[in-house]
């Protein structure tokens, strides 16, 4: 096993792409082959990616967000983390083949108190345009505005530049501690497992190697 390197020979490899952060190490247990040894840096998301000889596996570790386009562009083999990014990124040559039973959360609309109404919203803040469109619209909302910001997004709501905030929500505390309230879930979240469409034969063949007991729906 090697510290992960550019490989010019990654073809030969099963590149595997895992998402930081929420149900990282769940996810990374349930899909590591007992023969591999994982870094204990990896395990603490210090390390980036790593290389098993044996197995001929190759294991990185990007943000949530950059799984899909590395998949699609055909830097990694399989993508697993959360349904969020493939929700929101819509990717033809994509397609999901597992679901892992393992939640990430939800997506929810959150506002400063319980007295704002819908109706009166102008503004919604949050890092997933394309999925708070498509629910705007879905409750027939086609005037509101929407605001793209990476993160924090309950300062928006702090600050008074925005009426609503769109984002995942997992324990709440952070919602509660701010004194806002969680008004609508727009959908739940968990971990599922990516594939492209035109992965070749003999990666396919690796996956279902590596994985046997898994019940992949290729």
């Amino acid at each position: 096993m090697n510290s992960f390197k550019q490989q010019s020979d990654s073809n030969a490899y099963f590149r595997i792409g895992f998402g930081k952060g929420r149900g990282f190490r769940e996810v990374l247990n349930k899909f590591s082959p007992k023969e591999i040894d994982i870094p204990s840096n990896f395990l603490l998301e210090k390390l980036p990616g790593f290389k098993d000889e044996f197995c001929k596996l190759i294991f990185v570790q990007v943000r949530q967000s950059d799984l899909p386009w590395l998949l699609s562009n055909n830097y990694i083999d399989l993508a697993i983390g959360s349904s969020i990014w493939f929700q929101e990124t819509i990717l033809d040559n994509v397609q999901h083949i597992f679901k892992t039973n393992i939640a990430s959360g939800r997506l929810s609309l959150i506002i400063r108190n319980e007295k704002n109404k819908m109706m009166n919203f102008q503004t919604i803040c949050t890092r997933f345009p394309s999925l708070t469109s498509k629910w705007l619209n879905q409750m027939g909302y086609y005037d509101k505005q929407i605001l793209e910001m990476e993160g924090s997004h309950e300062v928006a709501l702090f600050l008074g530049f925005a009426d609503g905030i769109v984002d995942i929500i997992s324990s709440g505390n952070t919602v509660k501690s701010m004194n806002l309230v969680e008004v609508q879930k727009i959908t739940d979240l968990e971990h599922g497992v990516w594939i492209r469409k035109n992965t070749s034969q003999p990666k396919r063949k690796m996956l279902l190697e590596l994985f046997p007991s898994v019940s992949w729906e290729l």
